[in-house]
């Protein structure tokens, strides 16, 4: 499959339909300017979407993944929400991609503002009881971007600069200045005090950093080489290591990406991990790393197992 390129289209009302069981109608949701529907996007090289509609949550501020890029959205989620539509049925002249902000996820499908989500949506157990996922798709390890001068920048014994950051040490890494952005996993992971600042969106924290606010941002190894390669400045990113009795001793944790569906669609759940095992097993899943991910220094040991893949 060749990678796509969406641009920018106006989005006119759309007709509901009960294709592949899918409930609501996102398209229609943009076209009466519901909540983060402002800035839809359609697959379509023509005025409109054609026919029934597919409504695709992502993200827009993040290079390499989901990032909004001369009037379109390209990245390694927009290709894989690209490839699940179409083994559903979809057309790209039916698909419509819509902006959510990560605290926003759920309640977008809860409203039925867009039918399925892929926006570097991290699975875990609280997330799992306010969506269903099918996943994953991609496998990513916490970890902290900081300036190449900031003291968030850990020092072995040595005096050289490149240790780990532990998870329980938030205060350490930069005299306890450090960004999460709201409704991600690492801001529950690292919880909220005076060490850390909140923001929206990772746009918004790497502004933070650049002007001194804070000197680190806490999100993963996928999102981190995006973000630094595509803002003027020296910086570097360290692997945040798991702190749990249940994990060995310097070693970095797991976070899958899933897509997500409105909570209880199994059904759709199911058809769209089919779809992404298919993904893995083609080929398609290395060629869209390749294109997205591996130019900003993203450092892949190997695809998810794809009977790994399933309904959370």
């Amino acid at each position: 499959m060749t990678r796509m390129h969406w641009r920018v289209q106006a989005v006119a009302a759309a007709v509901c339909s009960a294709v592949l069981a899918l409930s609501g109608c996102g398209a229609q949701s943009a076209a009466d300017g519901s909540s983060n529907a402002t800035a839809a996007v359609s697959a379509s090289d023509s005025a409109t979407p054609q026919g029934p509609t597919i409504a695709i949550g992502v993200s827009s501020d993040l290079p390499g993944l989901g990032y909004r890029h001369e009037g379109g959205y390209v990245g390694f989620d927009i290709d894989v929400a690209g490839y699940v539509a179409n083994a559903l049925g979809y057309g790209d002249k039916q698909i419509v991609f819509t902006p959510v902000a990560p605290s926003e996820r759920a309640a977008a499908l809860e409203r039925g503002d867009v039918d399925m989500v892929v926006a570097a949506f991290g699975m875990d157990e609280r997330n799992e009881r306010a969506v269903t996922f099918a996943g994953p798709y991609l496998n990513v390890h916490p970890s902290m971007l900081t300036r190449g001068d900031s003291r968030a920048a850990s020092t072995d014994d040595d005096g050289d600069a490149g240790g780990a950051v532990d998870a329980d040490d938030g205060e350490d890494a930069g005299d306890g200045v450090t960004c999460v952005v709201r409704g991600t996993i690492m801001q529950e992971r690292l919880g909220s005090d005076d060490a850390l600042r909140s923001y929206g969106t990772y746009g918004q924290c790497m502004t933070a950093l650049m002007v001194g606010s804070v000197d680190g941002i806490a999100a993963d190894d996928a999102i981190l080489p995006g973000l630094s390669r595509n803002h003027r400045g020296t910086y570097r990113i360290e692997p945040i290591e798991a702190a749990s009795a249940d994990s060995d001793a310097g070693v970095a944790d797991v976070i899958g990406y899933g897509v997500a569906v409105r909570r209880g669609r199994v059904e759709l759940a199911s058809k769209i991990a089919g779809a992404l095992r298919a993904m893995i097993k083609d080929g398609t899943w290395r060629s869209y790393v390749d294109a997205n991910l591996t130019p900003l220094g993203y450092a892949l040991p190997q695809a998810p197992a794809s009977d790994a893949v399933a309904v959370h």
